[in-house]
């Protein structure tokens, strides 16, 4: 569904119900995972944590969108240079 607006943002639903799939490892391999080797899709993507490597325990720290490239080249940007990897605060 396509967001049009801050309140419909405001009012999403970011509940992630556990399908015994995810949350994934940012690595290269955890990135090809989640995308179901579909290395072209395109879309919005949340990177964070997972104390407890469960949908549950997954707090989001930054929120990007990968449009004019795929999400596997634009994930993996963040696999080689960012330094929210080591620093832990993206954005």
């Amino acid at each position: 569904m396509k967001i049009n607006s801050y309140e419909q943002l405001r009012r999403w639903n970011f509940s992630w119900p556990p399908r015994g799939d995810g949350p994934w490892q940012l690595t290269s391999t955890g990135i090809d995972s989640a995308l179901g080797g579909k290395r072209t899709a395109i879309g919005v993507y949340w990177i964070g944590y997972s104390q407890n490597g469960s949908h549950l325990s997954f707090l989001p720290k930054y929120c990007g969108k990968a449009v004019k490239q795929p999400l596997y080249l634009r994930l993996n940007q963040h696999v080689r240079n960012s330094s929210c990897l080591t620093s832990g605060s993206c954005g």
